[in-house]
């Protein structure tokens, strides 16, 4: 038994060495309040925590994914990345409908599908495609399966085969978003998981090293949907004192 838990605590620990996410700072601090908030019922404190485990415990599979395509799809770091569009404005202002619209000039950009944000691994989505499950990810709904979550999708329509702007992948994969306030309502760490200036210089780079493989990985693995040359489109939110503003101005010079 003892020689079985030193195993799985080995295959963990090189999973968080080997993978850049998620932002270990900020997964705590939202753990954190998890545990000890008032504001939240027993069931949505029990939601909350089944979402970070079950984001945990995934981990060693992400890492093998990981592994995979530095070993076997590596030349995604020779991808030239020209051009690259920002849009920029306030929120509900109309940028994701300009995004997707934008989106389907495939001749000019090439833009991220949600499910490309959330499972940022090059191996994955060719034996996705392989076994010919790509549509059905696709059409999967981003809301969950409950009555609340069938009104959201009535209201606001969102399949994972969607393109989404890079906050879901920040959100998602490094908990270090201003998004993270929907999934945790919680002020407090608010702040503590949006505040991009106050990174180390080496989680900032681990963030725009996956980003340039998130947005690379298509033009090395190319699908029928997608051209060879492409614009890259993104977009963020430039609310005052938002975050987003450093990642683009500070950073993404090293795209």
């Amino acid at each position: 038994m003892l020689p079985l838990l030193a195993l799985i605590v080995i295959v963990y620990l090189v999973s968080i060495l080997v993978l850049p996410f998620p932002h270990w700072p900020s997964f705590l601090v939202v753990l954190k309040e998890v545990l000890r908030t008032r504001e939240a019922t027993s069931l949505q404190k029990l939601s909350m925590l089944s979402y970070l485990i079950r984001d945990a415990l995934i981990l060693p599979v992400f890492a093998v994914f990981w592994l995979i395509d530095e070993i076997f799809f590596a030349g995604y770091r020779n991808v030239s990345i020209r051009e690259p569009v920002f849009i920029m404005s306030q929120p509900r202002s109309g940028t994701t409908f300009l995004l997707r619209t934008l989106s389907q000039d495939c001749d000019t950009f090439l833009s991220v599908k949600h499910l490309e944000w959330r499972y940022p691994f090059i191996c994955l989505w060719k034996l996705v495609g392989l076994i010919g499950l790509r549509t059905w990810f696709e059409n999967k709904s981003y809301w969950p399966n409950t009555e609340l979550g069938r009104k959201c999708q009535k209201i606001h329509y969102h399949v994972l085969g969607v393109y989404e702007e890079f906050g879901i992948f920040l959100e998602e994969r490094f908990y270090h978003h201003y998004f993270i306030f929907r999934r945790f309502p919680f002020p407090k760490v608010l702040a503590q998981v949006t505040d991009y200036n106050s990174l180390s210089p080496r989680a900032r780079q681990a963030m725009i090293d996956t980003f340039v493989k998130v947005i690379s990985s298509p033009l090395r693995t190319p699908n029928p949907l997608r051209p060879l040359t492409f614009s890259a489109l993104g977009r963020i939110w430039n609310c005052k004192k938002r975050p987003d503003r450093g990642w683009f101005s500070c950073d993404f010079r090293a795209v």
